[in-house]
């Protein structure tokens, strides 16, 4: 996993679906973060090896790439 990379789950009031963002550019991943937190489990990866990683554990997602 890349160093200073913030990888987790944040989760608001819903918390039904899942939905994992992939870009490299911290600002779009924390941009879609922030809009889509409140109602779904929201994961982020800068890399594809970190998305797949991510999607092993958790497989149920809708996955967005940018």
């Amino acid at each position: 996993m890349e160093s200073g990379t913030k990888v987790g789950k944040r989760c608001g009031q819903v918390c039904g679906a899942q939905l994992l963002i992939v870009d490299d550019e911290v600002v779009t991943r924390n941009l879609c973060n922030d809009v889509a937190w409140k109602q779904l489990h929201v994961y982020a990866s800068s890399t594809t090896e970190q998305a797949l990683d991510i999607l092993d554990q958790y497989p149920d997602h809708i996955v967005v790439t940018i």
